[in-house]
């Protein structure tokens, strides 16, 4: 698995693609300057490294992926092995996304079934197609079985199952989503420039510590030695 995958900017520090440099412009704003401009902002619909990086400022996780392999909550405060094909979570409680619609069970029922949605194309759907599918249980737990036994599945989920919002999507549609997403994760979109530059900033209202820095600016520097004279 490539360790760029797991790299990307949250809570009171700031990590960087390999292929990237980042750069103070003020006290409040981090300014990341990438090889590749970011070809959407739906994370379900690309597996580029630089735009996933900047999805997941965005979007939210149901869990936080560790180098060796485990896990550590997100939005699900808590999770149960029922048996080998079997995992019961519990979602916290209160969260929101950016707009202020809850992140509840139903959220997750129709993010599971967004991925595989033929319309969506996601890349990721192969890393997913283990998982048999989700019985909701109640506004904040969930049951998510598999069609054998597949250890890796709740870290692959950490990695490749964003929570997206239902009734956003439904109100936007697809395509819109792709250009202005709304997510739950630690910043929030303010302006996206083709060509130029990704403009985030800090959600007050984010599950985890608040990131030290009030805006995030994503620039699309392919050149090597420009981006590092930037």
């Amino acid at each position: 698995m490539k360790k760029s995958l797991l790299v990307f900017i949250m809570v009171s520090f700031v990590c960087v693609l390999i292929s990237g440099t980042a750069f103070a412009k003020d006290s409040d704003t981090i300014t990341v300057a990438m090889k590749s401009e970011v070809v959407g902002l739906d994370f379900m619909r690309s597996s580029l490294d630089d735009t996933m990086s900047v999805c997941r400022n965005i979007h939210g996780f149901l869990f936080v992926p560790q180098e060796d392999a485990s896990i550590t909550p997100a939005l699900a405060e808590k999770w149960e092995k029922l048996d080998s094909l079997t995992y019961k979570v519990t979602l916290n409680k209160g969260l929101t996304f950016h707009n202020g619609e809850p992140v509840n069970t139903e959220a997750v029922l129709f993010s599971f079934n967004r991925v595989f949605d033929p319309e969506i194309k996601c890349p990721h759907k192969g890393k997913l197609s283990g998982f048999s599918g989700i019985k909701i249980i109640d506004d904040l737990t969930f049951i998510v079985k598999t069609e054998k036994p597949y250890a890796p599945g709740l870290y692959m989920m950490g990695l490749y199952f964003p929570i997206v919002p239902p009734e956003y999507i439904g109100k936007v549609g697809n395509e819109e989503f792709n250009q202005n997403p709304v997510g739950c994760g630690p910043y929030k979109l303010v302006k996206w420039m083709r060509g130029e530059s990704v403009t985030l900033e800090r959600f007050d209202n984010f599950w985890g510590p608040k990131p030290d820095y009030a805006k995030l600016v994503f620039k699309a520097i392919p050149e090597e030695a420009s981006r590092v004279a930037a």
